[in-house]
């Protein structure tokens, strides 16, 4: 099965919105511009926060509303502008959050696939098919089944993997295979110490964040 992100959670982005733009819009307006070409254009619009609450409006619609009390206005651009910089400042930490979610889930569904039957009989065949040796470097000894792309991971075809040795893998992740096994030897050396190897987070941090500072300087 082909391992995909969760979709976006519309909902939650609105419903964590409210905290910060709460207005309900009780009181809409139609809205109304006159664009360069002449014509009156229509759109559903609240007063109070100018949030737009419709895509354009028919002239028959519009007399419907009119008709239900609804007043026509002055479509009020600065309100609307203002609505605009209000929502991408809230939203966007939100959206990141959001984001930030989606990856975790799909990090914890590819590496419980990295444990399944399925990829150890997928990954032996690469290996076979290396005899043993990186196909990059074609010099040291091959290790790991390193992804050339990640758009049909769970799905692979085999020219999608490649037999590689621990440097070139290393090479193709900017590193961080290096930084991953430090941290796993310090919690080796935690837990044979005695220590809680998941508190001391402020090592793991520390080492974690000076290699993701040497490799941006390095880009």
């Amino acid at each position: 099965m082909k391992i995909t992100k969760p979709p976006f959670d519309h909902e939650r982005l609105e419903r964590e919105l409210l905290a910060f733009m709460p207005c309900q819009h009780s009181r809409p307006t139609v809205g109304q511009r006159t664009l360069t070409s002449g014509r009156d254009y229509f759109r559903l619009q609240c007063p109070d926060c100018g949030c737009p609450l419709s895509k354009q409006l028919a002239h028959a619609r519009v007399a419907q509303l009119k008709f239900e009390g609804i007043p026509v206005e002055p479509w009020n651009e600065a309100r609307a502008a203002h609505y605009r910089n209000e929502r991408y400042k809230y939203s966007e930490p939100i959206y990141q959050q959001i984001g930030r979610y989606r990856r975790q889930v799909w990090w914890d569904r590819y590496s419980e696939y990295l444990d399944s039957a399925e990829w150890k009989e997928l990954g032996a065949r690469i290996m076979q098919r290396a005899g043993g040796v990186c196909e990059q470097c074609q010099r040291r000894r091959a290790v790991h089944v390193h992804h050339l792309t990640y758009e049909r991971a769970g799905e692979e075809r085999e020219e999608d993997l490649q037999a590689i040795c621990f440097n070139c893998h290393d090479q193709a992740h900017d590193g961080m295979l290096s930084v991953h096994r430090i941290l796993d030897e310090l919690d080796q050396e935690l837990v044979t110490a005695g220590q809680d190897a998941a508190g001391d987070e402020g090592t793991r941090d520390t080492i974690t964040g000076a290699a993701v500072l040497a490799r941006t300087r390095k880009s």
